[in-house]
């Protein structure tokens, strides 16, 4: 690979974001469902990030209908802040992330962004489908996390 400086410093940003959160996720929560819904949700973000920026989704990395993905990010830092990375805050936060992952793969079909790929539109929309399913799953997650919460709080 042929990486410069910045590529490097790039990629160790996006892994110490991801240790940072984790470890983050790891003292919020003892709750399974929480810890994996938080990993699920890191991971995908960083994958989103990661593949974005090394090889697109929609077209080439040069692409500037790429940055809407950034969108989905935005959402991910925002959701965390607002809802304290409280389980059902984050469940909506990361449902909010899938469907914004879903509009940007409809925008860029219809637009005919990426056009131009060979394997256009069955990436974008395995792509979308995945990150998509990803964020949904970890919502999921979140939300068994809130009901266990929630359940263990009447108990009491």
């Amino acid at each position: 690979m042929d990486w410069s400086f910045g590529d490097y410093a790039a990629a160790a940003t996006l892994l110490a974001g991801f240790v940072f959160g984790a470890a983050i996720a790891l003292r919020t929560s003892g709750q399974l469902a929480y810890r994996a819904a938080a990993f699920l949700a890191l991971l995908s973000v960083l994958a989103l990030i990661w593949i974005n920026g090394a090889v697109g989704i929609i077209g080439s990395e040069g692409n500037a209908a790429n940055l809407m993905y950034g969108v989905v990010v935005l959402i991910a830092l925002a959701g965390a802040v607002v809802a304290r990375l409280r389980a059902a805050g984050m469940a909506l936060t990361l449902a909010l992330m899938a469907g914004a992952q879903v509009l940007i793969g409809i925008i860029a079909w219809l637009g005919g962004m990426g056009s131009g790929w060979p394997s256009w539109p069955q990436s974008l929309i395995g792509v979308t489908v995945i990150f998509a399913g990803a964020f949904l799953a970890a919502a999921a997650l979140f939300r068994a996390a809130a009901r266990a919460q929630a359940a263990a709080s009447l108990s009491r």
